[in-house]
């Protein structure tokens, strides 16, 4: 357990000092990655996972879907050696979507959004031209399936890495009047920060911590958001906290900022229970 409270204070040192960059040489860092590959069937082809694990705890999981957003990753790179934890991410080189054959046809298929039949059958439409049918949602169905028994059940929180372009998806979309006010039940806005630079999670404990640091944050109504087939749709209908972190692509000081600042949170809450006398854990 000293580990962690060293830790705490290390990151709380980093956070007021602005700083965002972790040496990996540095004395603290604890874990190194245990990384293991494996392969899912998609249809008539197989994706690659790739998984790394630093030290035994798998308290919180990172999840890396689009093989465009590099900062995101590169960021929990850097955490993740000081807090343990979990990364699991598919290996499609520097390409957003995955590509089905299916038919004698390729299809285009989000990897977020293949977590529900409707969001699957939503996402074949926006990307392709083509009429699919049911035996292709099913095999995509099985894919997402097999992907999301992956993530521990011992996990508390699910932490999604994801980036964005400039004025592409921001907390303006949240607000009153945006396309995706509905899907919130409280949104922080702060106009000194990029507006691209957002966080968006189920639980209002981590909202408030977020939004108090004066992140743009986003509590999703899980009651009324958009059934896409999202992970935060996945995680909110299984009562698993989740929480997705976003910047522009490149922004990587901006984005380890903003995951400090989370670890923070979820450190000192496992701090907390490991305290707690049995009875109360």
């Amino acid at each position: 357990m000293r580990i962690f409270s060293t830790l705490l204070a290390f990151l709380l040192q980093l956070s007021l000092a602005g700083q965002t960059s972790i040496a990996l040489s540095d004395p603290i860092v604890a874990f190194s990655p245990h990384v293991t590959t494996r392969t899912l069937s998609l249809s008539d082809q197989s994706v690659t996972i790739r998984e790394e694990q630093y030290g035994d705890a798998k308290s919180w999981v990172f999840v890396h879907l689009h093989g465009t957003e590099w900062t995101s990753r590169e960021a929990a790179q850097e955490i993740l050696p000081l807090t343990g934890g979990y990364l699991i991410g598919l290996e499609n080189g520097r390409n957003r979507n995955l590509l089905v054959t299916w038919q004698q046809r390729k299809w285009k298929l989000d990897p977020n959004r293949i977590f529900s039949d409707t969001g699957i059958r939503m996402n074949l439409r926006e990307l392709n031209k083509y009429r699919f049918t049911e035996s292709l949602v099913e095999k995509i169905k099985a894919f997402g399936e097999q992907f999301a028994s992956l993530l521990p059940e011992t996990a508390n929180c699910i932490i999604a890495l994801h980036n964005n372009s400039e004025g592409n998806f921001s907390i303006h979309d949240y607000l009153p009047g945006g396309k995706r006010a509905t899907d919130a039940r409280q949104v922080f806005s702060d106009p000194q920060q990029d507006p691209d630079d957002i966080v968006i999670t189920t639980d209002s404990l981590l909202y408030t911590h977020m939004a108090s640091a004066c992140y743009n944050t986003v509590w999703q109504d899980s009651a009324q958001v958009k059934r896409d087939g999202s992970l935060s749709v996945y995680a909110a209908l299984r009562g698993k906290r989740y929480v997705n972190i976003e910047t522009e692509h490149g922004r990587k000081e901006q984005y380890v900022r903003m995951l400090q600042h989370l670890m923070l949170y979820l450190v000192r809450e496992r701090e907390t229970l490991q305290s707690a006398p049995p009875s109360q854990q």
